[in-house]
C-alpha cells in the first residue's frame, strides 16, 4: 500500500469476462483496495490515488455492447462502483472490442492504446 501511495494514478489493463473483470483482478481489489485504505465508512480513506484508467479487451463486438447496453453498465460499474466508492476523483474506461481480430488489434487497438498512454496525464 505504501507503493500505491507513492503515486496519484493507476492503470489497470485486463481482459473482460462476462462484462466484468477477471477473478485475479477482483481478488487484488478485495485484498489491496480494502476497508481503511481505499475506502472507509467513518473516516477518510488513506489511499492517495486520484486517477484510475481501466483499459480492457473483449471478444464481443461494439454492436453487441451497444445493443445490450453493456457500455453504460461497464462504465457505471468501474467509474462509480469501483473508483467512485474509493473516492477516486477521475476515472475512465476504454474497451477494446473484437480482440480476437488480429488485424483490428494491430491496426487500431494498439495505436489507440499507445495514444491513450501518451494522453493519460492530460485528463
Amino acid at each position: 500500500m505504501e507503493r500505491i501511495n507513492q503515486h496519484d494514478a493507476m492503470v489497470f489493463i485486463f481482459p473482460m469476462y462476462w462484462s466484468n473483470m477477471p477473478a485475479i483482478m477482483k481478488g487484488y481489489l478485495d485484498r489491496v483496495w480494502n476497508l481503511g485504505f481505499a475506502y472507509s465508512y467513518l473516516s477518510p480513506n488513506t489511499m492517495k490515488v486520484k486517477k484510475v484508467f481501466f483499459m480492457t479487451t473483449t471478444g464481443a463486438s461494439e454492436e453487441i455492447f451497444i445493443k445490450r447496453d453493456h457500455i453504460k453498465f461497464i462504465n457505471h460499474y468501474f467509474n462509480n462502483v469501483v473508483a467512485g466508492y474509493c473516492k477516486v476523483e477521475n476515472s475512465r474506461v476504454k474497451i477494446f472490442d473484437d480482440a480476437h481480430n488480429e488485424e483490428l488489434v494491430i491496426n487500431n487497438h494498439l495505436p489507440q492504446a499507445y495514444q491513450e498512454g501518451l494522453d493519460f496525464d492530460k485528463w
